[in-house]
């Protein structure tokens, strides 16, 4: 597999043709609804309105890119939160390269205007259920690790 330093000028070529761009998921910071080996579909801020709860493909200051859902918008200021995370995180929105349109695990294709993934994402982006639901899973892990 590429790595995103690699396929970024793909990306940004894609972008620059008003085209969209499939790239590969790396990491467990999305689960559970995105997994190593899914792809998403990204499409260009440039032609894309962004809001709360999207997820939005984005490049930290340090130079880490990164996938993760709008949990807030405040002003300029997004509330960045992954879907396996408790820890917020706050960015300027300049940062924001591009939106996820839809994600394929596979071969199937599943679009964020569909119901199911309309319903998890708003479920998901309750603070407190999202707490309370991954407090209880990391507690019973360990539990049955022991």
């Amino acid at each position: 597999m590429s790595s995103i330093k690699d396929l970024f000028p793909l990306m940004e070529e894609a972008f620059n043709n008003n085209l969209k761009f499939e790239l590969p998921v790396n990491g467990t910071s999305m689960l559970p609804l995105l997994h190593t080996g899914d792809y998403v579909l990204l499409e260009s801020i440039k032609t894309a309105k962004i809001k709360k709860r999207d997820v939005v493909f984005y490049k930290r200051e340090s130079g880490q890119y990164v996938l993760h859902r709008i949990h807030k918008k405040r002003g300029n200021n997004l509330i960045m939160l992954g879907d396996n995370q408790l820890n917020k995180e706050i960015l300027n929105e300049n940062l924001v390269i591009a939106k996820m349109v839809g994600y394929t695990r596979n071969d199937k294709f599943v679009s964020i205007k569909s119901f199911k993934y309309r319903l998890y994402s708003f479920v998901w982006n309750i603070y407190p259920l999202r707490f309370l639901i991954m407090k209880v899973k990391w507690a019973l892990s360990r539990r049955i690790k022991k």
